[in-house]
């Protein structure tokens, strides 16, 4: 149980984070004028995005539908139930990321958990 927990507060605070920083830049671009374009840049000098938390594991989207329709995976949606239950993943399991240890007994045991937020 603790090393549920464990992995799961590791996984939310990933899934949290990215969704605040999503949630606070689309809000930001919201907010302001349109940024004057900048010069274009080759392709071959652009430095790639970082990418936030990098010790959390990333599937593709192909393997994350592949491992899920095997019934190996569970998707766990850890938006708000309201924003859930406005739109989700048909099959995902609501857990939101502020309520993730009163909802641990909701995740069944022995599958991948793929987490996401959007």
């Amino acid at each position: 149980m603790n090393k549920i927990f464990s992995l799961m507060l590791v996984i939310g605070a990933g899934v949290f984070a990215g969704c605040n920083d999503t949630a606070t830049n689309t809000q930001t671009a919201r907010n302001t004028a349109p940024a004057t374009p900048a010069a274009a840049t080759p392709a071959a000098t652009q430095k790639p995005a970082a990418v936030p938390y990098p010790a959390v594991e990333r599937i593709s989207l192909d393997q994350a539908k592949k491992d899920f329709d095997a019934g190996t995976a569970v998707f766990i949606d850890t938006h708000s139930k309201a924003t859930y239950d406005r739109e989700h993943v048909k099959g995902s399991i609501n857990v939101p990321v502020d309520a993730i240890e009163a909802n641990l007994s909701k995740i069944p045991k022995g599958k991948k958990i793929i987490a996401y937020c959007s």
